[in-house]
């Protein structure tokens, strides 16, 4: 257990155990299937309704059709993903990952570790590295259905496949964020439940923070919040590379897990 390889061999183990990221996989892509089925219905949905609407109403959803009839819908339904995957994504990401630190504390398991001389920075260390790539898998799997399923059903269209895989790199990043959160207040709290409310009520108020900054007043300030790098995934383009919001999440990553190590090596395991 010394070794960094024997940790990675456990969080690897652990992760096959609690099965988290079957069941992440299986909520994005359930996810995936719903966005893309509803766009192909919706304007199915919307002709049956202007039947029975008045025709100045009727004149703006007709309009709306038509925008829709010229819009690249194999772009669109992988973009309508990533947005909802955003919201959907960060609670079932906070609830598989919450136990990561704390349930370690609670259920004892951590005792046998510390017998042999625990190493927190392998401890640590291992749990962001196996669950980020788990995570990157996960994105590529979700993100490369929802592009498969639009195809079957809107047939081809432009699309960016550079751009798929680096919205599925900005996705992996963020929601490595996200697992960094339920890992440093599961640490400061020792408790799973609490760890995930705090990181989504994290993420919520990172999510509503840019709002207070006028883009007139702080035009750049925006690209560097953790949350933007959200619009980088949703907008699929390889041609520009999304490294100022990319830097600040590696960056609070990176100090969130330094606590998370020093906090742990103050603290004696009982």
């Amino acid at each position: 257990m010394g070794s960094f390889s024997g940790y990675l061999k456990k969080e690897f183990y652990e992760c096959t155990r609690t099965k988290r990221f079957l069941i992440m996989c299986i909520v994005f892509i359930a996810l995936a299937t719903l966005d893309v089925v509803m766009i192909k219905l919706l304007p199915i949905i919307l002709e049956a309704s202007m039947a029975q609407m008045p025709e100045d109403m009727a004149a703006t959803y007709r309009e709306q059709l038509d925008m829709m009839s010229s819009e690249n819908l194999l772009a669109s339904g992988v973009a309508a993903f990533i947005v909802d995957m955003v919201q959907t994504g960060v609670l079932a990401v906070s609830l598989c990952m919450m136990g990561l630190v704390a349930s370690e504390f609670s259920k004892k398991t951590v005792v046998i570790p510390k017998l042999v001389g625990l190493n927190w920075h392998g401890f640590i260390l291992s749990k962001i590295i196996i669950n980020g790539i788990a995570i990157f898998i996960v994105m590529l799997i979700s993100i490369f259905y929802s592009l498969g399923l639009s195809f079957i059903l809107f047939g081809s269209g432009e699309i960016d496949l550079l751009g798929i895989i680096f919205s599925s790199i900005y996705m992996t990043f963020y929601f490595i964020f996200v697992t960094t959160l339920c890992i440093f207040f599961g640490t400061l709290m020792k408790n799973g439940v609490l760890s995930a409310l705090c990181s989504i009520v994290t993420t919520i108020l990172l999510g509503l923070l840019p709002t207070f900054f006028q883009p007139v007043s702080f035009p750049k300030l925006q690209e560097y919040f953790p949350t933007a790098i959200i619009s980088s995934a949703q907008a699929l383009d390889s041609t520009e590379f999304a490294y100022k919001s990319l830097l600040v999440i590696v960056i609070a990553c990176v100090i969130m897990l330094v606590c998370s190590i020093l906090l742990n090596k103050r603290r004696e395991v009982v």
